[in-house]
Formats: structure tokens, C-alpha cells, sequence
């Protein structure tokens, strides 16, 4: 038999959803305080009232921003600029590592490709 154990949480700050599905459940990203301890990145799915919900994941801050990076350079392809030569254009690895870092929201992180080459250019990389 299992003993269910006691937790508490406190969603710090609630930063978006992620998908919400027919049930009206929802999948979001918020910043949750689990147990009294410091509040960590948490992606799970939460019922409407948020009295349940499913097993999740939880990231440090740390976790998070390289999560963030992976995603972008899996994703820079799609979301990068093309410049007026044709080279897609998307921050260097440094730039992309410096703006993460001081990042004050998902909306100021920018698109990073960690594989491209390096053109004429420090702050940027070329990907043709």
C-alpha cells in the first residue's frame, strides 16, 4: 500500500501555458515554490483550478537557460534573418549565451545557433 505524503507549492509566478487540452487542463511553465524551498522553473499540466495536477519537471535557473539554448539552436534554422547577401543571420555563441543571461523575459531571448560559422562580423554567425 502507498502512503501518499504531504507537499506544499506555491506558483510564484505564473509565465504561460503551453497547450491546453480539451478537458481544460492546461500545460504551463510557471515558477513554483515546492515545499517551502526556492521557487524552480516547473512544466506540468494543471487542472482549472490548480488544485491538481500531473507529474512534471522541475529546473534550476541554470537548467532552464540551457534548455532555452538547446531549443533555440534546434530551432534558429526556422527563426533566423536573412540578411541582403542570402546568409541567414543569428547571434554567436557568446552574444546568444550574454543576452540569455540577462534575459528579464521569454520575449528578450534571442535565437542562437551554437553550430554556425563565423563570419567578418563578432556578434554574429552565418549560416548559409
Amino acid at each position: 500500500m502507498s502512503e501518499e505524503k504531504e507537499f506544499a507549492f506555491n506558483i510564484k509566478e505564473h509565465i504561460g501555458v503551453i497547450n491546453t487540452y480539451s478537458s481544460g487542463w492546461t500545460k504551463e511553465l510557471n515558477l513554483v515554490e515546492w515545499n517551502g524551498n526556492n521557487a524552480k522553473f516547473d512544466i506540468r499540466d494543471w487542472e482549472p483550478s490548480h488544485e491538481h495536477m500531473s507529474r512534471g519537471i522541475t529546473l534550476h535557473e541554470e537548467e532552464a537557460k540551457t534548455l532555452a539554448r538547446l531549443f533555440f539552436r534546434l530551432f534558429a534554422k526556422d527563426k533566423s534573418t536573412v540578411q541582403g547577401d542570402g546568409k541567414s543571420q543569428v547571434p554567436s555563441q557568446e552574444a546568444c549565451k550574454q543576452a540569455i543571461n540577462s534575459a528579464s523575459g521569454l520575449n528578450d531571448v534571442p535565437v542562437c545557433d551554437t553550430d554556425a560559422t563565423e563570419n567578418s562580423d563578432a556578434n554574429t554567425e552565418s549560416i548559409v
